[in-house]
């Protein structure tokens, strides 16, 4: 079983609850929890730092939300594997393409911007086509309309429906 002790105070202003959470966060990330490991029990982690067991719920149910943790029945909260952050997968990605001579000089680069690099003839011209002409016909009036000064109250609604569903 682990042991470990983080130091809780209760005068810093920080609830409890947190701290620990941040604890057990900051150890699983930089490995001194490695995957894999449970984690103690709500009765034993509040028995050994003398604070309530809702306390330590707390903080491992918020270990549960963010991913760092899955609950098992009757065995506990085994540790998960850190997920990759996409973006250093796809910087990773890259450093390992070849460079692009553009125009036989010595010039490269890592992103392609340039505009126009569309495969004409495979282009859907009707669908664009349609499509243009729908946007153009449906709604005339919100067209040229700036919209609402915090955004569309449609994408609004949707991230937050995604962030309830995600987040809890």
């Amino acid at each position: 079983m682990l042991e470990f002790i983080p130091l809780l105070d209760k005068n810093n202003g920080v609830p409890i609850y947190v701290q620990l959470f941040q604890y057990i966060k900051q150890k699983i990330e930089d490995g001194t929890i490695p995957e894999g490991s449970f984690l103690p029990s709500v009765r034993y982690l509040s028995a050994q730092l003398r604070i309530s067991k809702n306390t330590v719920d707390s903080a491992y149910q918020q270990l549960v939300a963010e991913g760092y943790v899955a609950s098992r029945a009757r065995i506990g909260l085994i540790v998960l594997p850190l997920e990759q952050p996409v973006l250093s997968s796809i910087l990773q990605e890259i450093k390992h393409k070849p460079k692009v001579l553009l125009d036989n000089k010595a010039e490269t680069f890592e992103y392609d911007f340039k505009y126009g690099d569309i495969d004409v003839n495979s282009f859907p011209h009707d669908i664009w086509k349609r499509c243009l002409t729908k946007a153009l016909t449906n709604e005339p009036d919100l067209l040229l309309n700036p919209g609402e000064r915090q955004g569309d109250i449609g994408l609004r609604r949707e991230l937050m429906n995604y962030l309830f569903q995600s987040r809890s």
